[in-house]
């Protein structure tokens, strides 16, 4: 029996063979590389909406003190209510908040914040001592210590924690308006057009 002539393999046929077991390679790897980004999307999705939910929760607890602090600088709402101790522990408990929650606000956001209660309080006053109010006891809105709605009345000694500076309402007014648009951003809402 003759033998038949062994197939010549020509260049063609091989770049054909070639390709055709690199299709599925490649496939098979896009596959693998676009699960893998949808993946990374995913996570990041995630731990924004995780960021998010604790900005949020962090303005839902700070946003009712910083407004109380705003109201008894102006003379406005509340602030026949608070007493001078209670503006002290309002601040403490704020700084508490902000410096804990620091990693989860910008710089720009944490720095307002510094702006607005430096304009409110005069702190360092001495070792031991607590910060005092930049405001006054007495205004053309009234008298602290005659309009105090507190339980016990008013305590002289509570005049002492009063810097007796006159508070500059328009500056206390844009610096709470600078920390709450820097609040709104932190929680992914622009800023009230000025």
């Amino acid at each position: 029996m003759p033998m038949e002539p062994e197939p010549v393999w020509t260049t063609l046929e091989i770049a054909k063979l070639v390709v055709a077991a690199l299709i599925p390679l490649s496939v098979a790897g896009l596959g693998w590389w676009v699960a893998r980004l949808t993946k990374r999307i995913e996570a990041a999705q995630w731990r924004n909406q995780k960021l998010v939910e604790k900005r949020i929760s962090l303005v839902d607890t700070i946003a009712p003190d910083l407004n109380d602090l705003y109201c008894y600088f102006l003379w406005i709402g509340r602030w026949k209510e608070l007493s001078p101790v209670d503006v002290i522990a309002l601040k403490r408990k704020l700084d508490h908040s902000i410096h804990v929650n620091r990693p989860y606000l910008s710089g720009s956001c944490v720095n307002a914040y510094n702006d607005f209660i430096s304009q409110l309080f005069k702190t360092f006053t001495g070792p031991g001592n607590d910060a005092q109010l930049r405001t006054t006891l007495e205004s053309s809105d009234g008298s602290r210590p005659d309009t105090y709605r507190g339980p016990t009345g008013w305590n002289p000694s509570w005049n002492t924690m009063f810097r007796e500076e006159e508070t500059d309402r328009a500056t206390v007014k844009r610096l709470y308006s600078d920390l709450i648009d820097q609040l709104t951003e932190q929680v992914g809402i622009s800023p009230r057009a000025s």
